[in-house]
């Protein structure tokens, strides 16, 4: 699999759960709203409505784009 999925609580409310991914595969970005993400990268998972893309927010640098679901 491309991530590992870990759900984090930050706080006592299901409704501020956040789900967090750790990249386990490399993946370079080809357009300016993707996100290049590597191996280890911890990424917040911000919208998974898509079923081939998913938005995420890079926890390091605070960036955003999409990366394959």
């Amino acid at each position: 699999s491309t991530y590992k999925i870990l759900k984090e609580k930050i706080s006592n409310s299901d409704i501020d759960e956040k789900k967090y991914l750790y990249i386990v595969r490399d993946f370079y970005a080809k357009t300016d709203s993707q996100l290049s993400v590597f191996s280890d990268d911890k990424v917040e998972l911000i919208n998974d409505a898509n079923l081939n893309w998913w938005f995420v927010k890079e926890i390091e640098s605070g960036k955003e784009g999409y990366i394959p679901s």
